[in-house]
């Protein structure tokens, strides 16, 4: 159960800074719309996921979505 929290916040945290470069360099619109964009597949993924591990990793996913969306604008 921890695990399923942990992997959205281990990868948010860790990326957060290049989510502001990413942001800077190729436009924070463009990048704010990829991190809304892999964050809804994410989510979707985390409905489906039939078992643990794909939640964890639909998670992780959206985590990375997330740094996108959140340092972008």
């Amino acid at each position: 159960m921890q695990w399923i929290v942990e992997s959205y916040t281990l990868f948010l945290a860790s990326l957060i800074l290049v989510g502001g470069s990413l942001g800077d360099r190729f436009g924070r619109r463009r990048i704010f719309t990829y991190g809304v964009a892999l964050f809804a597949l994410a989510s979707v993924e985390c409905g489906l996921a039939p078992d643990v591990e794909p939640l964890i990793v639909a998670r992780a996913i959206q985590g990375i979505g997330g740094v996108f969306s959140y340092r972008a604008v």
